[in-house]
């Protein structure tokens, strides 16, 4: 996996180490998860890009109730 900034080597030999890039590897990164947020982001995109990016409500039960409606206008609009 290529970074899309790439570390700086600072080695004679060239090699770039470490002890946290050696846990960088692809496979690791995949079994934790990571590689999923570009979905994420562009679900919250569309969501704010259609219903706004404000809730109204000012009570925690009732800002809830709201996201909740707006999460399924957005979804059934799709």
């Amino acid at each position: 996996m290529e970074s899309v900034i790439k570390p700086a080597v600072h080695r004679a030999e060239g090699h770039r180490g470490g002890f946290w890039r050696s846990g960088m590897s692809e496979k690791y990164l995949k079994r934790k998860g990571y590689g999923s947020r570009w979905a994420v982001e562009t679900f919250f995109s569309g969501l704010k890009r259609t219903t706004g990016s404000m809730l109204t409500s000012r009570k925690p039960d009732q800002l809830l109730a709201e996201a909740a409606f707006r999460v399924l206008a957005y979804t059934l609009r799709r």
